[in-house]
């Protein structure tokens, strides 16, 4: 008795065991397909939308049309809150900085032009945080499609004063690009848009024997020319001081 009780456990057991890799391979096969329509989640919905449609189509018919379709403008309606702010004192600008100078609100598709006192500028997204060299003298969105003009007063190495007028337009982001080729040189004013620019104050550095002193230029005499090209030369010597004198 007992030992024909022991068979019949075992072939209880051995069915039990085989219904359960029954059940297991049903539950993997549907993982796998699971897995599969996730990967293409897209096709998923759509094939289910679909499939919705071809049951309860007839009986639930569409009560709206559609009449027109208008394309929106990502960046129009684009929320503007990126913070950016620019700390002097450590040289970095963008939106985990705590300054107080040059902030900007903007969006996330807005491009952000930045010029340092050593003539470099770039044109960026909103940065988190980036170091720029030197002092930061203009921080401003760019429109690609309209470009920027300035004009600018600056200085080389050997402190001999230059100035023209320059078109930013095409440009490769976070490249940094120079205003002038001398490593050594300076920016001494820069000046946005089409407004009359007014006039520079020119003190010379000081020389023996030396009668002139100081000059002044109209800087609406200034032509526009290529970003790297040396512009205009201001005075014909060495320059100690650039002051920029409003016409009245």
């Amino acid at each position: 008795m007992k030992r024909l009780l022991e068979i019949r456990i075992r072939r209880i057991s051995a069915y039990d065991i085989e219904k359960h890799k029954e059940e297991l391979a049903s539950v993997e096969g549907e993982l796998d397909g699971t897995r599969k329509k996730l990967k293409q989640l897209t096709k998923t919905v759509i094939a289910w939308l679909e499939s919705l449609l071809e049951k309860y189509g007839d009986r639930y018919k569409r009560k709206t049309k559609v009449t027109s379709i208008e394309e929106v403008d990502k960046k129009a309606v684009a929320t503007a809150n990126i913070k950016l702010a620019y700390d002097e004192e450590s040289g970095f600008f963008g939106s985990d900085v705590r300054g107080t100078e040059h902030q900007l609100q903007v969006t996330e598709y807005d491009r952000i032009l930045a010029v340092s006192s050593d003539g470099t500028y770039r044109i960026m997204a909103p940065p988190k945080k980036v170091l720029l060299p030197r002092k930061l003298l203009f921080v401003g969105l760019f429109d690609s499609e309209k470009g920027k003009d300035f004009t600018l007063v600056y200085r080389d190495g050997e402190r001999n004063a230059f100035g023209k007028r320059v078109h930013i337009e095409s440009f490769i982001h976070d490249k940094e690009y120079r205003f002038f080729k001398d490593e050594n040189g300076k920016l001494d004013l820069l000046l946005e848009g089409d407004a009359t620019p007014g006039r520079v104050h020119l003190q010379f550095v000081a020389q023996k024997r030396q009668r002139q002193k100081e000059a002044e230029f109209d800087l609406g005499e200034l032509e526009f020319a290529g970003i790297t090209a040396r512009g205009q030369r201001l005075a014909p010597k060495p320059v100690a001081r650039v002051k920029h004198l409003l016409d009245r």
